[in-house]
């Protein structure tokens, strides 16, 4: 294939950069190939973000839908468009860029003198704990990966595109990483590395194509290759499926460390990008399902979202002079995932969104107070909480979108085990939003029956926890080796009724697929 022509003119460093570029690529993926936008929480082509705003010098495309929504009008007519949208076809663009391209952020560890590392490689952050006597390090940073897709599909595709797109993908990520395998190396500390199967797959140099074809299964790797910067013996768990990785086998190793009485038959469900899920029926046997529940409960691909951090909004309280986000900020971030979640299930309480997502007119003074911040702009109803900071019907629809695919996915497992929903004891959250999601906005949501109270635990990124743990020690991964070959999938299209299901599962209510 021929490659066109991509000027760069950089504004912050006032020079302009030629690039080789392929036509059937976008200008953002164009830019992120070669160092721009690495390090922006990119909602990877969604057109939603507008982080990846570009100036159109000379020739200007036609603005699309999606950028007259996300652009101000100034901005469009100045030839600011969005660089996910528009690709760079034969002849190529001249563009201007606001920022130089994106050097490491690399984290740097306080632990001085660590005994174990786990890192936990994530579709949307990377994060890490680092174990030190009896203090553990825990830290995270954006993945810079965003750039070639918000899910873990699109990640695949640009990994098999060539071993060195492959390549491309896990440097970045081992630059960012890399005062930890520092540490790691001076200290000689084992290092665990866990993640989903594309994710885990990327950064250890497997051969990913198996997971294009059925049965979609891996084949057994190496648990203990030499990855990273300077290179270290990595050990790797188990793959539990072909979406079911590391990470979640890293998981159940903590949640059975950590609690030695569990209740059978229980739900392992570690909530993400792309979700993962074990019906554990008995010690010895598991079922399990991954679920492509997209970005949004990490904060990605909404109008105002944003990753979880002290600056977001992560939760929402109704009170006598109406919604107050938390923690209190006059000037938020944005809304984390849990942030949404809340915020819906406080609009469902008071009224002001049914069971379908759409607005209602208010039935009392007190929600007439609270609707005024409902607003139309750009085509659509926005539901103001700060300046700059609204939730929109955008938001609402992609948050009924992944509600559906859990609700399906949970009854699946269910279904292909011979089980209903009553027959489950336990339900353990597992992912970094489990610890600041409120339960009872996941049964207002319908993401859970109702008689589950009581019945759903939150605990945090078990992953990391796990993670330490079968770095140190053997007996574990000897254990989690016996429990994964034992496990069996479930193919969620089997059990979900079509698409009909799916659409009767659309909704703010708990729904069994018939």
């Amino acid at each position: 294939m021929a490659l066109s022509r991509l000027i760069v003119e950089d504004a912050g460093q006032a020079r302009e950069t030629p690039l080789r570029a392929r036509p059937d690529e976008t200008v953002a993926q164009a830019l992120f190939r070669h160092g721009w936008l690495q390090n922006r929480p990119l909602c990877a082509g969604l057109g939603r973000c507008g982080h990846c705003r570009v100036r159109f010098a000379g020739r200007t495309p036609e603005a699309g839908a999606d950028e007259l929504e996300a652009l101000p009008p100034e901005e469009i007519g100045n030839g600011w468009r969005l660089a996910c949208r528009h690709l760079v076809g034969e002849n190529g663009w001249r563009v201007q860029i606001d920022s130089a391209p994106s050097g490491a952020l690399t984290p740097q560890p306080r632990c001085s003198s660590p005994e174990a590392v786990a890192l936990d490689i994530g579709t949307t952050q990377l994060k890490w704990a680092v174990q030190c006597q009896e203090q553990v390090d825990i830290g995270g940073i954006f993945n810079p990966q965003m750039g070639a897709g918000a899910e873990v599909v699109s990640r695949l595709h640009w990994a098999l595109n060539s071993p060195q797109d492959q390549a491309f993908l896990a440097d970045m990520v081992w630059k960012r990483l890399g005062a930890l395998f520092e540490v790691a190396s001076e200290f000689a500390a084992p290092v665990c590395l866990v993640g989903n199967p594309v994710m885990t797959g990327i950064l250890a140099g497997w051969d990913l194509s198996p997971l294009t074809r059925p049965p979609y299964v891996l084949p057994v790797q190496d648990d203990s290759p030499v990855l990273g910067s300077p290179p270290v013996h990595v050990y790797i768990p188990p793959v539990l499926g072909s979406f079911v990785g590391p990470d979640v086998s890293a998981g159940l190793c903590a949640l059975f460390a950590q609690n030695p009485s569990l209740a059978f038959p229980f739900l392992y469900i570690d909530l993400g990008t792309n979700a993962e899920l074990v019906l554990a029926v008995d010690a010895t046997h598991w079922v399990a399902t991954s679920l492509p529940l997209g970005p949004a409960l990490e904060g990605v691909g909404l109008d105002c979202g944003t990753v979880f951090s002290e600056q977001a909004w992560s939760r929402f309280a109704l009170g006598p002079a109406g919604l107050s986000g938390e923690p209190a900020q006059q000037f938020p971030a944005g809304l984390s995932g849990s942030g949404v979640l809340s915020l819906l299930a406080q609009l469902k309480r008071a009224s002001l969104l049914d069971g379908e997502g759409h607005w209602q007119a208010p039935e009392t003074p007190w929600a007439s107070r609270v609707a005024k911040a409902l607003e139309m702009k750009q085509g659509e109803l926005r539901f103001g909480l700060a300046p700059g900071v609204w939730l929109s019907s955008h938001d609402v629809e992609e948050v009924l979108k992944l509600k559906a695919i859990f609700n399906l996915g949970v009854s699946s497992l269910l279904q292909s085990a011979g089980l209903d929903f009553i027959h489950c004891r336990q339900v353990h959250l597992a992912g970094s939003i489990s610890r600041v999601v409120a339960e009872e906005d996941l049964f207002e949501l319908g993401f859970f029956p109702r008689f589950w109270r009581g019945r759903v635990l939150g605990h945090g990124n078990l992953a990391l926890d796990g993670g330490l743990l079968l770095a140190q020690q053997k007996t574990w991964r000897e254990w989690i080796a016996e429990r994964a070959a034992q496990v069996r999938l479930v193919e969620l299209a089997r059990h979900t009724g079509g698409p009909h299901g799916f659409t009767r599962a659309m909704r703010f209510d708990f729904v069994v697929p018939k």
